[in-house]
């Protein structure tokens, strides 16, 4: 897998220095943001895979804050956490990101940590081999219009994989709305064998397919909350999910 890692990191390096170059040459104005929401959800499905145990209802809690400029681009630090209901489970995830949109499209990448202090190891256990407490990850995004706002996404861990035990992910999803619901289809693969995604070959394996929404109710005119749910099915474990979700957002 080490030729993967270096085409993500060869991807990152050419976006970063596009960046570079746009940033000398626009003139910048800045605006910092912060927000929070939190989501309650039936069950934990990450990418077409079920963590936190069957059916573990998990109320997940987020916060970021952005920096923005007026025409090179956004970057943001976020804090999301997930914590299970009925049984112990607890997911912190560290997320760096910076997105830019350009006449090519919108263009973004993103360095996650994910941490699970339910497993009992130390925070600042930096370990790697699948022995540490963090597992750090690099992506990729790319709408290429607002007209046609296909997302493509790819995904690949950089530290912390079981030796042998890594997968490449992709994925592409479309949003779009119909009559009063908010639709996201979507559909990834993931490459190589992985304890994350249940991976155990090295093909491409079709994990995680289906279909988002969701609907905003507005209970007051400061106060709404959004109604979500997810058909989900993994071709690879041969396993479907039916997501129920509420989220608030500020």
């Amino acid at each position: 897998m080490k030729l993967i890692n270096n085409f993500v990191v060869f991807v990152m390096l050419l976006i970063l220095s596009a960046t570079v170059i746009k940033a000398q040459e626009d003139e910048q104005a800045t605006g910092l943001e912060f927000t929070y929401g939190a989501d309650l959800v039936s069950r934990y499905i990450w990418r077409g895979g079920e963590l936190a145990g069957k059916s573990n209802p998990q109320f997940q809690p987020t916060v970021n804050l952005t920096y923005s400029t007026e025409n090179a681009g956004s970057f943001s630090f976020g804090i999301w956490s997930s914590f299970g209901l009925k049984k112990n489970y607890i997911e912190t995830d560290f997320t760096l990101s910076y997105n830019i949109s350009t006449d090519f499209g919108e263009f973004g990448i993103a360095f996650a940590d994910y941490h699970f202090p339910y497993t009992k190891k130390k925070f600042f256990d930096f370990k790697g081999d699948g022995e540490g407490s963090h597992t750090i990850e690099a992506a990729f995004s790319y709408v290429p219009t607002q007209e046609f706002p296909i997302k493509l996404f790819l995904a690949n861990n950089l530290w912390n994989d079981i030796p042998n035990d890594n997968s490449l992910y992709i994925e592409a999803s479309y949003p779009f709305e119909l009559l009063t619901l908010s639709f996201n289809a979507f559909v990834g693969t993931a490459k190589g064998k992985s304890f994350y995604y249940g991976v155990n070959t090295d093909k491409f394996e079709l994990t995680n397919a289906g279909i988002s929404v969701s609907r905003a109710v507005n209970f007051t005119e400061d106060f709404a909350l959004q109604f979500g749910l997810d058909e989900i099915y993994n071709q690879h474990l041969k396993k479907n999910y039916i997501v129920f979700k509420i989220s608030y957002f500020k």
